[in-house]
């Protein structure tokens, strides 16, 4: 029931699966956002390597580093709510 108080025991368990459903969505839109960094450093190689003084080299390179950058982002936010899982599960054993 709502009203009731919250066991530790259930708040752990609701706060793990809130976790693993967190990393999922976070992990897909990490998959998607490593597809556009891929491509978006594949543009600005191109361009950089071959059309020499091409004015969307300025252009490229800022989407690059912002893709790179957002990717990254993920990545860690990932990383810190899986440790953040394995240590609670340490923790319940």
């Amino acid at each position: 029931m709502i009203d009731e108080p919250i066991t530790f025991e259930e708040f752990i368990s609701l706060a793990s699966q809130n976790k693993i459903a967190l990393i999922d969505r976070l992990a897909a839109q990490m998959l998607d956002m490593g597809y556009r960094a891929a491509a978006a450093s594949a543009e600005y190689y191109r361009i950089k390597l071959t059309e020499k003084g091409d004015p969307r080299l300025a252009e490229a390179t800022a989407k690059r580093a912002a893709l790179e950058g957002e990717y990254d982002a993920l990545k860690h936010a990932v990383s810190a709510l899986q440790s953040t899982l394995r240590a609670e599960r340490e923790l319940d054993k």
